[in-house]
């Protein structure tokens, strides 16, 4: 990348600082030659900065997305990618003509598998007898916008098919205009969907609960061996030159064998993350474990049972590995505890969290009294503060579940030690207070864009599958698999 004299001059008027921005500029960008290659060699100048100035710039960057392609070739949108124009909705719709008898309309809010990709029941069925008018831009398309491209769908509509996207009170109102019968999702979390609104207009929600469970917690293991291991930035540094090769200095980093493992969430994804990390965790002197939290634990006996006989196989893999040595059980590996208490924080070295989000308004009096709890904000500045300054938090599930900007502290004063997560609160947006908060405190912070049931089997085929039969149940008169709500029938 090179950077022209006019584009400076124009790159100091951006920035509103001629002296300081020429300075660093001139001094950074152009005089160095490491400096052409991407943006990462940029941050790693501007990580040297006082912090007033990489705010000064970052700020700067994201408000002129045509400088920041310039000067850092194109390799990163600070702002994201673009939610489409309203006015543009429509160029982003393919309409799929069914190939034998229509039994349904359908819209769906992302491209749904071909038969050449997916040669299931459940497709079939899609492909011959319903119509649908598939959205395919990977942004995903807000409340008013889904709401805008219901009213404006030419002829009539039997059902909407969607993932993440929100369903409140416009989209179903518009929904319920069109004849909208049924709104089926692929995802298993329904806290952005009006369940109640839905059944008064007299539609069928559904969701696909278990269809992404093993995907996730494969996610989850690799979040927490990345955090851990601080994988990234060893192989950021290798791909910059920086360390090529063993050192006694470079690359340092934790073990997960022999730490204590909180998860929070024992359903399918918090039991599963459990399954597989469980064999890293035991060593011969006896040290790991896990514990699960969970207020309504179900099946925690059998699931307690299943987790110690994964403990038993790996210490018997250890005394086979070390024949010379005196393998030492844990004398208690598994635990299953109702509340996330003070204790249980402070002796974790990672947390990771896999509850339902819930709100305080989502609990009905019965709930509270049956002591369940809102998750919504569950990770605090309180609790990160009995968190140990090693801790690894990561979380796997939704991103209210923390106060961001209590992690977004607790990361620039090292009150823990890192923060991993598949989830963000503003989605479609780089982090960047996160990620600086990570530079300046000497801690970690990596985020992998909520693709943690992105497998093509899960997306394509468990997902979708589900979300589709329950439509075909709907659409043969039948009682849909998965229902989140009680349509009124009246």
């Amino acid at each position: 990348m090179k950077i022209t004299q006019k584009r400076v001059s124009q790159a100091s008027a951006d920035f509103g600082d001629v002296t300081r921005a020429n300075s660093f500029i001139n001094g950074q960008l152009v005089q160095h030659p490491e400096l052409s290659r991407p943006l990462a060699s940029a941050l790693s100048v501007i990580s040297q900065l006082p912090p007033e100035d990489q705010a000064r710039i970052f700020n700067q960057v994201g408000a002129n997305p045509g400088l920041a392609a310039e000067l850092f070739g194109n390799s990163f949108d600070p702002l994201g990618p673009a939610i489409v124009p309203d006015d543009q909705l429509w160029d982003h719709v393919v309409h799929h003509e069914a190939t034998g008898e229509v039994r349904a309309r359908a819209l769906s809010t992302y491209p749904l598998p071909s038969l050449e990709d997916v040669n299931t029941e459940e497709v079939r069925f899609l492909r011959e007898h319903i119509t649908v008018d598939e959205y395919n831009h990977p942004t995903p398309l807000k409340a008013p916008q889904i709401t805008k491209i219901i009213r404006e769908h030419e002829g009539p509509l039997d059902g909407v098919y969607c993932f993440l996207e929100p369903v409140d009170e416009q989209v179903i109102d518009a929904a319920a205009e069109k004849g909208v019968k049924w709104i089926c999702s692929c995802g298993t979390g329904h806290d952005n969907k009006n369940k109640d609104y839905a059944g008064e207009k007299g539609i069928q929600l559904t969701n696909a609960p278990g269809a992404l469970m093993h995907t996730v917690s494969e996610t989850a293991l690799a979040l927490t061996l990345t955090g851990v291991l601080n994988l990234p930035e060893w192989i950021d540094q290798t791909h910059r030159g920086r360390q090529t090769g063993c050192s006694m200095t470079w690359g340092r980093h934790e073990d997960l064998q022999g730490k204590n493992v909180v998860i929070v969430g024992g359903g399918d994804v918090g039991f599963e993350t459990a399954k597989r990390i469980i064999p890293f965790l035991p060593n011969v002197g006896g040290e790991g474990s896990i514990t699960i939290v969970d207020p309504k634990p179900k099946l925690a006996d059998e699931k307690k049972a299943v987790l110690a006989g994964f403990f038993d196989s790996t210490y018997k893999g250890l005394a086979v590995a070390h024949p010379d040595e005196a393998v030492k059980k844990g004398e208690n590996p598994v635990s299953f505890k109702t509340e996330l208490d003070d204790e249980t924080l402070a002796t974790a070295d990672v947390v990771i969290l896999s509850p339902a989000l819930i709100k305080e308004s989502d609990l009905t009096a019965e709930a509270k009294a049956a002591g369940s709890k809102p998750t919504e904000g569950m990770i605090n500045a309180e609790a990160l503060s009995k968190m140990k300054k090693t801790a690894l938090l990561v979380n796997i599930a939704r991103g209210p579940l923390v106060v961001e900007e209590d992690v977004e502290e607790a990361l620039r004063t090292h009150t823990i030690g890192g923060y991993v997560t598949d989830v963000i609160i503003n989605e479609w947006a780089r982090p960047n207070r996160l990620y600086e908060a990570a530079a300046e405190g000497g801690t970690t912070f990596y985020c992998s864009g909520h693709t943690a049931s992105n497998s093509r089997a899960t997306r394509d085929e468990k997902m979708t599958g589900k979300m589709l039969a329950n439509s075909i149940q709907i659409i043969n008169n039948q009682r849909p698999l998965n229902p989140i709500n009680q349509p009124n029938t009246q």
